[in-house]
């Protein structure tokens, strides 16, 4: 949560040394995790992709393993790269040590600490919750679905206020496949009712359209 907020930098004040005996968990390890679920997750789906070959292989045409295996030359190959690569990544991983001294870090008094893991936490289980939505919106909600919902909460928008409404319409996304997932995403979250804090008018999220030119839109972190 440090790296998608960094919400530590924007309170500095009431920080407190940390002492020489303390650690903290090994960013590199922490990164070379990341990486090899990603390199799984890719060969996992290659695999599939070999197994449905497999099954629907048309023995007329590759009646010989040894046909198979020239026939489908490119997939093995792909899935050899991400089998070497998932293997190495591993053993990177396994030689790193778990927890690195925190010398020369520093971290927030026990009270304002409080107070910011619990804002980090509510944003993230927001966050969480919007990318679990954008499942069955977006295509590639796996592989990009936080990359998209940064994109939106950067978006500038325009805001209406209305005499029992106020409307938030977030400025068009990079592709329109994007748009559309955002367009259906707001529509899911109006179901939901929510009033604006602190007052009586009903939120409305909505996505400009694909096809229209842009209009001059604030700067809204949504």
């Amino acid at each position: 949560m440090k790296a998608e907020f960094a919400l530590d930098a924007l309170c500095e004040y009431g920080a407190e040394e940390l002492s020489d005996a303390a650690d903290r968990p090994n960013p590199e390890r922490r990164d070379l995790k990341k990486k090899r679920v990603r390199v799984k997750v890719r060969l996992e789906k290659l695999l599939a992709e070999l197994g449905e070959v497999v099954e629907d292989n048309d023995e007329s045409v590759c009646p010989t393993l040894r046909g198979f295996k020239i026939a489908h030359a490119g997939l093995r190959r792909k899935i050899e790269k991400a089998t070497a690569e998932l293997e190495e990544l591993t053993s990177r991983k396994k030689a790193l040590p778990e927890r690195v001294s925190a010398e020369g870090l520093r971290r927030l008094k026990h009270e304002q600490r409080l107070v910011v893991d619990a804002i980090k936490m509510v944003a993230y289980q927001q966050e969480s919750d919007l990318y679990r939505r954008l499942f069955g919106k977006y295509a590639r909600t796996e592989e990009e679905g936080r990359t998209l919902l940064h994109a939106i909460f950067q978006s500038p928008a325009q805001i209406e206020v209305g005499e029992k409404q106020l409307t938030v319409t977030l400025a068009r996304q990079s592709s329109d496949h994007r748009t559309k997932a955002l367009r259906q995403l707001c529509e899911e979250l109006n179901e939901l009712g929510v009033k604006f804090p602190g007052s009586e008018l009903r939120l409305v999220l909505a996505a400009e359209s694909i096809h229209t030119e842009p209009k001059p839109a604030m700067s809204f972190g949504v």
